[in-house]
């Protein structure tokens, strides 16, 4: 079985386990969309989408939450004509510690499966790595947060992003 299927298959399963295990409540769950700068070393920067969904587990710690997220280049970095095209899907776990009641920062580790490709050149490639980030967000309103985040996605690509997160 490819290694994008088996990842797959292991994400979907994971948010699955953790919806027929939680009892959910209001807020529990959370989406994030946010933009990007990519930056992919010995290339210029580019701009990526990032979504997220993520849910709180209680159970496991009072802040811990597990999230799944995609992400895919929409300005590829680029290099003397050569383009770096790439999208990712990963599996997170999250601890936001709160720093005061409208502020909360954000640490994040799991896997995520990248598949990357350059324009102009046979290069081609999808693994999957260890992928860590933190961040902050901020309360905008009862179900609206701001958030800014770095993420390393692997040793060559990481990401400085900004957004929204909505509280379902």
């Amino acid at each position: 079985m490819k290694i994008k299927a088996m990842f797959s298959i292991f994400i979907v399963s994971l948010f699955m386990l953790i919806s027929v295990s939680v009892q959910a409540q209001p807020f529990d769950q959370y989406i994030n969309a946010q933009g990007a700068m990519s930056d992919v070393d010995r290339f210029d920067n580019g701009v990526s989408a990032v979504v997220t969904y993520g849910h709180r587990v209680p159970e496991v710690a009072k802040r811990f939450s597990v999230e799944g997220e995609f992400t895919t280049s929409i300005i590829e970095p680029e290099t003397s004509g050569i383009d770096v095209s790439y999208w990712t899907m990963g599996a997170y776990a999250v601890y936001t510690p709160s720093i005061s009641s409208d502020l909360n920062l954000r640490g994040r580790a799991g896997l995520v499966y990248i598949d990357a490709s350059a324009s102009g050149t046979n290069y081609s490639d999808d693994d999957i790595e260890l992928s860590f980030g933190f961040g902050m967000t901020g309360k905008l309103s009862k179900t609206w947060n701001w958030m800014v985040e770095y993420t390393m996605i692997t040793d060559d690509i990481s990401h400085i992003s900004a957004g929204l997160q909505f509280k379902i």
